[in-house]
């Protein structure tokens, strides 16, 4: 295929799109808010969804083959928002057609996948990066800077939380995420999230994780015949896993050991990162105020955040969203000036963190 090019001054980036589940509820409701976009395209194996999400964003074209939007409308950047067992062969797809790419976590299926898609990456010369958003929210900012500062003294330990229900009745439909093989289950997907972030937080991951995983409904109903099928991806999850210290406090200390606890059948959602120091704490969790602990009480730390009421824009009122408007405002730019944006998890990133996943002791599911 022909080569995109980095977009000339004045023309909107061209962005394709491949997938129509997260980029319907979040993706192209952020992009609508970004000046300087052209979505050109939407790949979908489902035309029917695919031309009601495209006629509600103004799409002219839609597709269920993504090679044909790459050839078709020339992007100069696309998402690959598809189930993992895809990403791979679609993210290389992108890139030997020389566009940009932001690729849905976990990078990949396997460590051998992901430094396939970094070699095809650093070939390319093109922008690849994996959507680890949470890295945009302010608060999650504001929280790295004051650890790096030396806000609570050497850090010590990590407790991270992500709690959610979307896997929490016996009645769910079986999918792809209850499909160990096709990269479904807590550990891979949530899991992907948290090891990136407290690896850009802390440092690299140091040994070995330590996981104990469990199958709340080992059958779902399949959605199409209702036959119960089974389910092989972990629902509910506890891991430990050393990082390294941050490198502005010396060498020679312990590592820094995250407590995981990550569960998909529950009856709400949570999601909260505590970081102890040695002189003190700090906490974010969803929906709260970034805290710090100081004089024996928690107290709320003053974070700008320049985003309206999530309603404005279209999006639902959850930390995920918003730190990928947060995400979408810095990428767009980058990639009009043919760069990525400063703090964006890269594919070298996402080859690490899935080292960090596949060579974990799992016990069960």
């Amino acid at each position: 295929m022909t080569s995109a090019t980095t977009p000339a001054a004045g023309r909107p980036v061209r962005v394709g799109v491949f997938g129509n589940s997260f980029a319907s509820s979040i993706l192209l409701p952020c992009l609508r808010q970004i000046p300087g976009v052209e979505v050109v395209g939407l790949s979908s194996p489902d035309q029917g969804r695919a031309q009601a999400t495209a006629s509600r964003f103004a799409i002219s074209y839609t597709t269920a083959d993504h090679r044909a939007l790459l050839r078709d409308t020339r992007p100069d950047l696309v998402f690959v928002a598809v189930p993992p067992a895809l990403h791979a062969p679609m993210a290389i797809d992108v890139l030997e057609a020389g566009a940009h790419v932001v690729c849905e976590k976990p990078m990949g299926l396997t460590v051998d996948e992901c430094r396939r898609m970094v070699a095809v990456a650093a070939e390319s010369g093109r922008v690849a990066l994996i959507d680890h958003e949470l890295r945009f929210l302010p608060h999650v900012r504001a929280m790295r800077q004051m650890l790096h500062e030396g806000a609570i003294g050497r850090p010590l330990s990590v407790t991270y939380t992500i709690l959610s229900n979307t896997r929490w009745s016996a009645d769910g439909t079986w999918s792809w995420w209850a499909d160990a093989a096709q990269g479904g289950g807590g550990w891979s997907t949530m899991g992907a999230h948290m090891i990136d972030l407290l690896t850009w937080m802390l440092g690299p991951a140091q040994g070995v994780a330590r996981c104990r995983a469990t199958v709340i409904h080992p059958q779902r109903p399949d959605p199409v015949t209702g036959a119960l099928r089974a389910a092989t991806a972990d629902e509910h999850l506890v891991a430990a896993i050393p990082f390294a210290t941050p490198a502005g406090f010396g060498t020679g200390h312990p590592p820094v050991i995250a407590n995981i606890h990550i569960s998909m059948a529950e009856p709400r959602r949570w999601h909260e990162i505590v970081i102890t120091g040695e002189d003190g704490a700090l906490r974010f969790s969803q929906y709260g105020p970034l805290e710090t602990w100081t004089d024996g009480r928690w107290q709320v730390v003053d974070v700008a955040d320049d985003l309206g009421p999530s309603a404005e824009y279209g999006i639902p009122d959850m930390y995920w969203s918003r730190a990928f408007l947060h995400f979408a405002r810095c990428l767009i730019p980058a990639i009009a000036a043919g760069t990525a944006p400063d703090g964006a998890a890269t594919f070298v990133d996402g080859l690490r963190t899935q080292e960090v996943l596949e060579r974990a002791e799992l016990t069960g599911p």
